[in-house]
């Protein structure tokens, strides 16, 4: 019997024809199109990861040394109440956090807000900790620590940092989250320190207009 060609009138006047494969849309993973955003990329890194890749967990493993620097950059700004050993610990405990939650990751924000409020998080339970441990001196000062109603405004820094503009939220994120110089971000995006200052505020400057009443405080 002979077989029948694309085109081909079948009954009830319908033409018959063949689906070209390469017409379909790409779908996003193995072999598909390549994430265009840091969120999408963020989003593809973290699935690689909980599939076991390699790549995946040296590239994560890498995106994670902004906990220490987060965790250090925020413990300086309420005085410094814990010591170096002691954010090691919050640190580690913060990575084990971050782990048993990465399945929850929908790539709504960068990896790096997404990682910021577990460090906001863990560190305000080990300063609460701290600041009920026992004294070892008669009359020492209280351990400073932040009150948990600041964790609404930290709520709405979140939401108001992903509507910027990626690249310059990413300056913003950078600049506050991990606490870097200008010309340690111009390095890291490709940027002379010149250009990196001037995205930088300009983000700041669209941040406070959308955080009104809860503006971050201008960088030194």
């Amino acid at each position: 019997m002979a077989r029948e060609e694309p085109g081909r009138p079948l009954a009830g006047g319908q033409v018959r024809r063949e689906k070209n494969t390469m017409d379909r849309e790409p779908q996003d993973g193995a072999g598909g199109r390549t994430p265009r955003t840091r969120r999408e990329q963020d989003l593809r890194l973290v699935r690689d990861l909980l599939e076991g890749s390699m790549e995946a967990r040296a590239r994560f493993s890498q995106r994670m040394q902004c906990i220490p620097r987060i965790l250090s950059a925020k413990n300086a700004r309420i005085g410094s109440p814990l010591q170096p050993s002691e954010l090691d610990d919050v640190a580690q405990d913060t990575l084990v956090a971050v782990w048993k939650r990465l399945p929850s990751f929908r790539g709504l924000s960068a990896l790096e807000t997404w990682v910021y409020r577990f460090c906001h998080l863990t560190l305000l339970k080990s300063l609460e900790a701290h600041r009920r441990a026992p004294r070892t001196e008669q009359g020492a000062e209280e351990t400073p620590w932040v009150p948990e109603r600041r964790e609404e405004r930290f709520a709405e820094v979140y939401r108001a940092l992903d509507r910027l503009p990626e690249d310059e939220g990413e300056l913003v994120r950078l600049k506050h989250f991990e606490d870097l110089s200008f010309p340690e971000i111009g390095e890291r995006l490709g940027l002379s320190p010149n250009t990196a200052k001037t995205r930088y505020y300009r983000g700041l400057a669209r941040l406070r207009d959308l955080l009104r009443d809860n503006p971050l405080e201008e960088a030194r």
